[in-house]
């Protein structure tokens, strides 16, 4: 939902997975059957209930020999879904994938474990505080996540849901600048992941670096490659400007 002033955390997913497939031109690969991640279970012996977050489809980025995979997914299943809404994961496919599919390593990617972020259903952007991807692209924002938000989501005080969970009266409302602060940080990280530089940073790096340290055709040489790896630190910490 997009209010008359900013983006709600769905809309928000929705932009920066769309930016990210115009940045990285990669491919877009579709599943016959939606792949599922679990998220939540409230199963016993005698019943099942398990949330989910399911993708019908993932994109996939080759960056210097590396293939990593990106998905958008959408709460799906029981009931233990209902608190989330979407999100974004960023996996790299390892060189030796050891028979695995696409499909098995979605699949095990349970609670978040990849996502760089996701959505609420009551309308917040969150991460797992134990996903890689989340440490590097959103908790890195944390001191300054207050000068995103143009009206945080709200709750109603007269009544709460079977499940204990607050019901918000009005969902939180994001600048459009959060879109694009958080596809560079995925793209950035895909990037340095990969050996390479974002070339939107390129001239800001060969600024910065000594000559002699200068990375090559794109790629970083390996006195560059110390350098720019502390750069690009500096730049996540807001140390430096974009």
């Amino acid at each position: 939902m997009t209010t008359t002033t900013g983006f709600s955390a769905h809309d928000v997913v929705d932009r920066v997975f769309t930016e990210l497939q115009k940045k990285l031109k990669g491919r877009k690969l579709s599943f016959k059957n939606r792949v599922q991640a679990e998220i939540g279970n409230d199963s016993d012996w005698h019943r099942t209930r398990i949330g989910y977050m399911g993708y019908d489809s993932v994109y996939l980025a080759k960056m210097n020999g590396k293939t990593w995979i990106l998905g958008r997914g959408q709460a799906c299943g029981a009931y233990p879904a209902d608190p989330y809404d979407s999100d974004i994961f960023v996996l790299e496919v390892p060189e030796n994938r050891q028979g695995k599919t696409i499909e098995s390593m979605i699949s095990h990617q349970e609670y978040f474990i990849s996502s760089a972020f996701f959505a609420t259903s009551d309308g917040q952007i969150a991460g797992n505080k134990d996903s890689d991807m989340a440490q590097k692209v959103l908790f890195p924002l944390q001191e300054t996540w207050l000068n995103y938000i143009i009206e945080p989501t709200k709750y109603r005080d007269d009544v709460i849901g079977l499940d204990l969970r607050p019901i918000p009266s009005s969902q939180a409302s994001f600048k459009p600048e959060l879109v694009d602060l958080l596809t560079e940080k995925i793209v950035n990280l895909i990037f340095s992941e990969s050996g390479l530089i974002n070339p939107r940073l390129e001239e800001e790096i060969n600024k910065r670096l000594p000559k002699n340290l200068t990375p090559s055709g794109g790629e970083f040489t390996p006195e560059g490659d110390k350098r720019a790896a502390e750069l690009f630190a500096r730049i996540d910490a807001g140390e430096v400007s974009e």
